[in-house]
């Protein structure tokens, strides 16, 4: 089975990061409360502690929304779909947020079957155990992320709770 995805081609010096998004992705979260700001700062300055570590691979184009929803499956081929907030971020970005999802969406078992399944094919020229060391913390931004986007919503308890879950058996 072949992964058909434009991943890894370096696009330029100008990269986004979490230090970029951390503002937005918990607005929502402090206006209405849902964490405390204080909280929300110790987590803010823990993320920015672990994924540091993505400084020192450069920038590549990256899909922005990976999620499950997001891959084509058949006997043959998997393909990446939907590539509109497609941008510049470090490898692990993606492949993180991948596996958030696969998180939310699948009991624990299937969720390890499918997140080693597709690292396993994931062709990269970097050390993909750095990854395992980084993905809880893309997680965590990932969820906070979430969070903040449902918090603007009216079902929003309908959407929290099992971010909730994930974000606590995440957290540092």
């Amino acid at each position: 089975m072949a992964l058909s995805v434009v991943m890894e081609s370096p696009i330029g010096q100008a990269c986004q990061t979490i230090y970029d998004f951390f503002g937005d992705s918990t607005s929502c979260l402090r206006e209405k409360n849902i964490i405390e700001p204080v909280k929300l700062n110790y987590i803010r300055q823990k993320l920015y502690e672990e994924i540091k570590a993505c400084d020192c691979y450069p920038p590549v184009l990256c899909h922005g929304d990976l999620s499950t929803s997001n891959i084509l499956v058949n006997a043959d081929d998997i393909v990446i779909i939907d590539w509109d907030d497609a941008q510049a971020l470090c490898w692990m970005a993606d492949i993180a947020r991948l596996t958030y999802w696969m998180k939310l969406r699948y009991d624990e078992s299937s969720y390890t079957a499918y997140r080693n399944a597709f690292l396993k094919r994931y062709e990269t020229e970097y050390d993909k155990s750095a990854f395992d060391k980084l993905e809880n913390a893309f997680h965590i931004w990932f969820g906070l992320d979430y969070l903040n986007f449902a918090a603007g919503r009216l079902d929003y308890n309908k959407h929290c709770e099992a971010i909730k879950t994930v974000l606590e058996n995440d957290l540092f």
